[in-house]
């Protein structure tokens, strides 16, 4: 239900805008973000979540380039110091 609120808050307050004007402005008004607090909840966690794995990628990437043949031993300690 709060999400139709929303929709429908934002259609009539926005209208013409464009979509990164009318979550700019939205974003501004308190009395929205006390008005739909589930769904700035789920904002908020959206926009947190990295979209993508580069980073997770790039750490194996650099783990296996230290840990090579001469190196298979390491332990995990001595491993996250070499990173």
């Amino acid at each position: 239900m709060e999400l139709y609120r929303f929709v429908d808050t934002l259609h009539l307050n926005c209208e013409g805008y464009t979509m990164h004007e009318a979550w700019h402005m939205f974003c501004k008004m308190k009395n929205w973000q006390d008005s739909f607090p589930h769904f700035m909840k789920l904002l908020h966690t959206t926009l947190v979540t990295p979209s993508s794995t580069v980073s997770c990628v790039r750490g194996f990437s650099k783990q296996n380039l230290i840990k090579e043949m001469k190196r298979n031993q390491l332990n995990i300690e001595h491993l996250d110091d070499l990173m």
